[in-house]
This record gives C-alpha cells, structure tokens and sequence, in this order.
C-alpha cells in the first residue's frame, strides 16, 4: 500500500512570493516615512501643514511658516501622497497575512 502524499497547496497571501513582496514593501515604507520625516525637518517643514500665498509657497511645521520654490512644495506634496499610500498596504499585509503555524 502506497500512502499518498499531500502537498499542501498555499493561496493568496501565503504564497512566499506574495510575502516576500509585501515584506519588501512594508521595508521600504518605513524608509519612505524615515525619508520623509528627515528631508521634512531639513527643509523647513511640509507642504500639508504649509500653503500657498500670492504664487508663494510654504512649508509648515510646529506653527511656522517656510517659503520654498514650487519644485521643493511640490516634491513635499508627492512625498506625502507616498505616505499615505505605502502605510495602508502596510496595515492591509498585517491584517490579511496568515498567522504563523509554527
């Protein structure tokens, strides 16, 4: 008698492939907001607390105004645009990721 041998077949997320994606994105999440915070700080603060004034841009942090080039607004808008797109998929990973069966 042959006994047969069960391969155990992995869906969505539990494909290692799938994982180590998710894994390299969440990695470079987390420098992406590393990233953002510092050149934040460096530059005087960030577009979604600053505004624009007359054709002036500013940056905004704690409460103060920077005035900065459109292309450094601008750069500071799209970065925090990433943010908020890469912390989701972050969240989304951790709560669809099967727990470990270990």
């Amino acid at each position: 008698m042959g006994a047969a041998i069960e391969q155990k077949k992995t869906r969505g997320l539990d494909r290692p492939t799938v994982r180590l994606a998710f894994q390299v994105l969440s990695i470079l999440a987390v420098a992406n907001f590393i990233i953002y915070a510092f050149v934040g700080e460096l530059i005087g603060g960030y577009s979604l607390n600053g505004r624009e004034i007359d054709g002036r841009y500013f940056l905004g942090s704690h409460g103060r105004l920077v005035e900065v080039s459109w292309a450094v607004y601008l750069y500071s808008f799209w970065h925090a645009i990433s943010i908020f797109v890469s912390w989701p998929l972050i969240v989304i990973y951790g709560l669809l990721r099967p727990a470990n069966t270990k």
